[in-house]
């Protein structure tokens, strides 16, 4: 029913669509047609179906599938993983990113300035001892450094072949593309 792109909301149609493809669902919910129809439009403004149990976010449903960088919101370290195949799917606090260079752009995310810098500057607090939480919003503007070709080349063969990954290596690469001083980098690795 979401891939028809000529049902728009809440319609008759919609609801017709709904009754034939999940009849016994349908059927139940029809016992709280009442109660269902009250909920959300106070709370949001808008009208949803009234047999909708969730509402749907609907144009980035594709994305799951396909090549994405997953994370969950509340870490101790950077652990955002490279779903290549778009095989994985997240919980309700874990968030995906999708988009091009996305083996340049999980070299950057888990690397240790990264950490270093939302959890100083823009995560807001700690969480506990070690942990913080790593909303999107947070972090979203943090600054992606100009990588050249070289570095590129390098970064891409240490991400595509997990065996051969080298933090160490990955952290050298992007120290120096944001050109910090040995002092500086101490600070962000102790």
């Amino acid at each position: 029913m979401h891939e028809n792109q000529n049902i728009k909301g809440v319609s008759l149609e919609a609801e017709k669509v709904f009754e034939n493809e999940y009849p016994a669902v349908y059927r139940h919910l029809l016992k709280y047609k009442k109660e269902l129809s009250n909920r959300n439009k106070s709370e949001t403004g808008i009208r949803y179906e009234w047999y909708a149990l969730q509402r749907w976010g609907a144009n980035y449903l594709e994305d799951f599938s396909m090549q994405k960088i997953i994370f969950q919101e509340m870490v101790q370290e950077s652990s955002f993983i490279l779903d290549n195949d778009g095989r994985f799917m997240c919980l309700d606090t874990a968030r995906i990113i999708t988009g091009e260079d996305l083996e340049i752009l999980i070299a950057v995310l888990n690397s240790d300035l990264f950490f270093y810098a939302v959890k100083t500057f823009y995560g807001g607090g700690g969480l506990g001892e070690t942990g913080i939480r790593m909303k999107h919003t947070f972090f979203e503007n943090f600054p992606m450094p100009v990588f050249s070709e070289k570095q590129k080349k390098v970064i891409k063969e240490l991400i595509e072949n997990p065996e051969k990954i080298d933090l160490k290596k990955i952290n050298s690469i992007i120290y120096e593309s944001f050109r910090l001083e040995k002092y500086e980098i101490e600070i962000i690795e102790h």
